[in-house]
């Protein structure tokens, strides 16, 4: 089994396992109308903090999936971000400017701040405790999508990829550095690096997608690597400005 950067969709038994392997085929929303109550009220939570950037440059085009953790500032994964290249991110109908302001030391990840001065949208909560997360939890991946040339960023776009926590783990990342990850069973495309992965139970974020595990025909994604979310609170806190009372990084300054 290979190892490809990101992309999400998942599989369970029953019902479960039906959503995502429709998820995946579709990408529907028609898909969505077999989703869970509980599925659909954590991701209706998130749908305005969802980002898709398109970029652009002399290595051609790529796209990503992003979420706010400030008001102006986007989570996303650092390998759709290149030199030379220009990023306009999408968010509820509107592009913007966007460039590098930080990337993480071990994992794939990087912060984009936006030219949005006026914008101050609520930005995602993010847990800082993962320990009560149980083997077989459902879990969420919500994406842009961001592959689709008249992506644009619409909230009502948000495609819902069911997930399930299976572990965590120490690999080797694509730097060579070993990193925690979690494991989830899921199913994604390009194009789904950087998106949020959203605990069901409290809504808070709880990963971020990092690369899919391909099986041998080299296209379907059985698993996904995620960044575990409670080593980001230190990296972002000093990354960026809590200039905001009821925004997670001024509550979490201190904390991993």
């Amino acid at each position: 089994m290979s190892t490809n950067r990101c992309s999400v969709h998942i599989s369970r038994r029953s019902l479960w396992l039906a959503l995502g392997a429709a998820g995946v085929a579709a990408r529907a929303r028609a898909a969505e109308e077999s989703v869970p109550p509980a599925v659909r009220e954590a991701a209706d939570r998130f749908r305005t903090k969802i980002v898709v950037l398109k970029g652009s440059g002399p290595a051609g085009r790529s796209s990503a999936t992003g979420f706010l953790v400030q008001p102006g500032v986007v989570l996303t994964a650092a390998h759709f971000v290149k030199a030379d290249q220009k990023i306009l991110a999408w968010l509820n109908g509107v592009g913007y400017p966007a460039h590098l302001r930080a990337q993480h030391p071990s994992h794939d990840l990087a912060l984009l701040t936006l030219d949005a001065p006026a914008l101050l949208l609520k930005p995602a909560d993010i847990s800082d405790d993962l320990m009560d997360l149980d083997v077989g939890e459902q879990l969420l991946i919500l994406t842009g999508p961001s592959q689709s040339a008249t992506a644009r960023g619409e909230p009502d776009d948000r495609v819902i990829l069911p997930a399930v926590y299976h572990q965590r783990r120490t690999v080797r990342g694509t730097t060579g550095r070993r990193e925690d990850v979690l494991i989830l069973g899921a199913q994604v495309q390009r194009g789904d690096s950087g998106s949020p992965v959203i605990r069901v139970l409290d809504h808070k974020v709880v990963g971020v997608t990092l690369r899919r595990e391909l099986e041998a025909d080299g296209e379907s994604s059985v698993r996904v690597q995620a960044a575990p979310a409670d080593l980001l609170h230190a990296w972002l806190t000093r990354a960026t400005p809590a200039d905001a009372d009821d925004f997670y990084l001024k509550k979490a300054a201190g904390n991993r």
